[in-house]
């Protein structure tokens, strides 16, 4: 397993594409809950109004990644 660190910030992405990727209090749950039912050991999950950030242990960092995405509206057009 190796360190990633994956996230939408403003130093990259407007408030638009950012607002997309927010998770609220649930969907940050939802999202720890699911990653242990995939044998991810250790995360941690911000999301602030600037920002939201997955760090975590992981076999490649699509698998955080996409669990970014099955938790946010980043990929709901």
């Amino acid at each position: 397993m190796t360190f990633y660190t994956i996230g939408i910030s403003y130093k990259k992405a407007d408030t638009s594409m950012r607002s997309k990727f927010s998770l609220s209090e649930e969907a940050v749950n939802k999202l720890l809950y699911d990653a242990q039912l995939q044998k991810i050991d250790s995360l941690m999950v911000i999301s602030t109004c600037n920002r939201t950030e997955i760090y975590g242990h992981a076999a490649h960092p699509f698998v955080l990644i996409s669990l970014l995405c099955k938790y946010s509206n980043g990929t709901v057009e």
